[in-house]
């Protein structure tokens, strides 16, 4: 069978599990279906334009509220989201397919082994924006043989607005863009690069995209990490140097790019790449391009110097690891005895449709907990104030999909469920100045965050010992305003001890993983 056939037949079975699970439990994923189904009209219905309002500060990070808010009108939000997630899966893994063809000519079965990294840490973190970003410049770099066809203004015009478009979608689309077309024009061997004809080739390469960051800079009104004050600002590069001092967490986040809910699957499906690779390398049967190459040293060196949060953007240096791993499965292609290349190609859509069994399987587990929010919600009129709480996780105490490896909830943001079904106003739905083009109205603004994590229930009543959430969840201070409480991981002990909340707090349904309290004085003149 072609490979390209195959690579298709990969391709479309990332599209599986997608279809099987309409709302996946992928962090920020519901806050990101909301805010499309905000956009897409729902501002128009009921109470929601009471609390929010369009803000078109951000110019960045942006593409899919942009469908959204204009032909994706006609189509349910929820069919929106599941594209996009399916695009944020299959983009990157044909992007670098199409460049590692064009680099090296031809079809190989090691461009199958792409879609191994399709399920990594970022999407199943619910980044859409920055997956299909990542997907769009690769396929930009792939049509550079047509665009050097082309008279060199036409040619600069069409980078240009390439990179322009890339920024719109996501930042790291942009910068990810600039770094292939200057790994590229340094060429495919590591020989004259220090002479004058190549480093003005590299620079007039790179130079569309200088020129793209700088009207993006000019144009938009706010830029990512607007929405923080100086008093809330992390010290980033005091958090990278704490990284620095965590050699095994910084390791687990350099394999962002094959990372899930386990170790040792990501790590068996990375030896699917790995094996192959070592043994072409062994025998002198890979062939690598140095100017990627380049660009995979400079990916790997930022890794290490930057923090896992700054200017208002998390998992940096994740991101930084998992554009490193991309660009260096572009920049090889192992060329193995004729022999094995059926079964190769075989192993390799194995290991792709293994994986994406995984992680379908995983999905249908905790689709239970998706479908016990819900429920929970139902008793919620529209127009309520919903406060989202959690049981602040144990990580080796809760099932399989409900925290990352390293104990980070996968749950954060199932409480956008109550815009969703309910018209409800919620205090966590992202709204940060300068990345979304949503705005939480003046009256509501003190009961609101930009962009924060869960608090846990004993927060309520003991924020002075739980003073991390003063900055985090500052509405805690202000709960006696809101109509309901939702809390998650409910089934679950709380990290900081036996659940604690207000005698004012009635329960209302308990789902297990989700249950509902009403807070019985809410609702009246103050709030």
């Amino acid at each position: 069978m072609p490979i390209r056939l195959l690579l298709g037949c990969c391709l479309a079975c990332l599209a599986l599990p997608i279809l099987a699970v309409p709302m996946p439990m992928l962090l920020d994923y519901p806050n990101h279906v909301a805010r499309i189904w905000l956009l897409s009209g729902g501002l128009d219905q009921g109470p929601m334009a009471a609390f929010y309002e369009l803000d078109w500060a951000a110019l960045t990070n942006i593409g899919i509220d942009l469908l959204a808010w204009g032909p994706g009108r006609f189509i349910p939000a929820e069919v929106q989201g599941a594209v996009y997630l399916w695009l944020g899966a299959a983009l990157p893994v044909l992007g670098a397919a199409l460049l590692n063809r064009q680099l090296f000519g031809g079809w190989s079965w090691w461009q199958l082994g792409f879609g191994i990294f399709a399920w990594n840490l970022t999407l199943l973190a619910g980044f859409l924006n920055f997956n299909i970003g990542i997907g769009l410049a690769l396929l930009a770099v792939a049509a550079e043989p047509w665009l050097a066809r082309q008279p060199a203004w036409l040619g600069f015009a069409l980078r240009l607005g390439c990179g322009f478009l890339l920024g719109v979608m996501h930042a790291f689309a942009l910068f990810l863009h600039a770094a292939l077309l200057g790994a590229l024009a340094l060429g495919p061997a590591a020989r004259g690069w220090f002479t004058w004809p190549r480093l003005r080739a590299v620079a007039w390469a790179v130079v569309p995209a200088v020129v793209a960051v700088a009207m993006l800079v000019l144009l938009a009104p706010a830029l990512p990490g607007a929405h923080e004050t100086l008093g809330s600002a992390r010290s980033p590069w005091r958090e990278s140097l704490a990284l620095l001092g965590d050699p095994g967490r910084k390791l687990r986040n350099g394999l962002a790019a094959i990372q899930t809910w386990r170790l040792k699957p990501d790590l068996l499906a990375l030896l699917f790449v790995l094996v192959p690779l070592g043994w072409a390398a062994a025998r002198g049967w890979l062939r690598c391009h140095a100017g990627l190459f380049v660009a995979v040293a400079g990916m790997g060196l930022l890794f290490l110097v930057f923090p896992d949060f700054a200017v208002g953007t998390g998992w940096l240096d994740r991101r930084f690891a998992q554009l490193g791993f991309i660009l260096a499965l572009v920049a090889l292609r192992p060329s193995l005895p004729a022999r094995f290349v059926s079964a190769l190609a075989a192993a390799m859509v194995l290991m792709v449709s293994a994986r994406t069994g995984w992680v379908g399987w995983v999905w249908w587990q905790r689709s239970g907990d998706v479908a016990a929010v819900e429920r929970a919600l139902e008793p919620v009129p529209a127009g309520a104030l919903v406060l989202p709480l959690e049981h602040s996780p144990i990580a080796d105490q809760v099932p399989l999909g409900r925290v990352f490896i390293d104990g980070f909830p996968t749950y954060y943001h199932l409480a956008a469920l109550a815009v969703l079904r309910r018209q409800a106003f919620i205090p966590t739905l992202f709204t940060a100045r300068g990345k979304q083009p949503l705005a939480v109205r003046p009256a509501w603004q003190a009961l609101a965050v930009a962009e924060g994590p869960l608090a846990s229930v004993n927060a309520v009543e003991h924020l002075d010992r739980l003073d991390w959430y003063r900055a985090t969840a500052p509405y805690l201070a202000q709960w006696q305003r809101f109509d309901y409480a939702l809390v998650l991981n409910a089934d679950m002990p709380d990290l900081y001890g036996p659940a604690s909340l207000p005698a004012a707090f009635e329960l209302v349904r308990d789902e297990g993983f989700a249950q509902l309290w009403r807070i019985r004085h809410a609702g009246v003149a103050g709030r």
